[in-house]
């Protein structure tokens, strides 16, 4: 699962992941409930294998105003996909952008290593922003240390207490959590300019014409409005034909991931 922090980012790592052939989902605060327990369900049977999910709520939520018992919409406040949610078989969390709450890396982390299973966690920081160094430190904070056992002196040199916050490290036994991953940029260095040029073509444009076109497909596919399609078929002839612009896909960069992947564990 990775875990973004806007819905407009959830397409744009989408498209992104696109140019190298890897097909995921957005779990939209957008789509109605049912359409959302769908995607879930897809994901829990393996039909896909990334699922790509914001804390978002909708911003639709509101009172009906009916008199006969003044009925509440379908509330979207608990829809934030790091609670309330029952994924399965989660492997690997990644916090594509960074969590605005210590409460929201909780439940996010918490999506995986469920029922005695094992997970990973991996977050990325922006080590120019003040604001995510201070969200880092605040999370550590709120998590236990995990304690330096050996084989990982490795982790004392890439995780150093500071004047703000001495919960790096607790008496040089313990390291805090979420740690430094111990990797070097360096061997990725040569997929850099790839990723820039697939970022560059991933525009804002594309990710609004991406949102709307799930939208489009989820009212194509609408029971509710099936009759409303039978009584007028123009209207439905105009949302079918209605353009749609698609991301340019490479297939080469398919081949180029893969080979970064296998040269890495190798």
């Amino acid at each position: 699962m990775f875990f973004v922090n806007s819905i407009d980012g959830a397409f744009r790592l989408k498209l992104f992941l696109e140019q190298f052939h890897i097909r995921s989902h957005v779990l939209n605060a957008e789509l109605p409930l049912t359409a959302r327990l769908n995607i879930l369900d897809q994901f829990n049977v393996g039909n896909f294998d990334y699922l790509i999910a914001t804390d978002e709520a909708s911003a639709n939520t509101t009172k009906t105003g009916s008199k006969k018992g003044k009925k509440r919409r379908a509330s979207d406040s608990e829809y934030g996909a790091s609670r309330g949610l029952d994924f399965q078989g989660v492997s690997f969390v990644v916090n594509y952008d960074f969590p605005i709450s210590p409460e929201s890396y909780t439940h996010r982390v918490g999506r995986t290593a469920r029922g005695n299973a094992k997970g990973v966690a991996i977050s990325f920081v922006d080590v120019d922003s003040e604001e995510e160094q201070a969200l880092l430190e605040a999370v550590q904070a709120s998590q236990p240390p995990l304690p330096i056992t050996e084989g990982t002196n490795g982790a004392l040199s890439t995780v150093a207490p500071t004047s703000r916050n001495n919960n790096f490290i607790n008496e040089l036994t313990h390291v805090a959590q979420p740690s430094m991953l111990d990797f070097n940029l360096k061997d990725v260095e040569g997929f850099r300019y790839r990723v820039e040029d697939v970022g560059r073509a991933v525009t804002g444009f594309a990710v609004q014409e991406a949102r709307a076109a799930e939208v489009k497909a989820e009212v194509l596919n609408s029971e509710k409005l099936r009759g409303h399609f039978a009584d007028n078929p123009h209207d439905l002839h105009i949302l079918r034909h209605d353009r749609h612009v698609n991301v340019h896909v490479l297939d080469h960069l398919k081949y180029v991931f893969f080979r970064l992947v296998c040269n890495y564990i190798a």
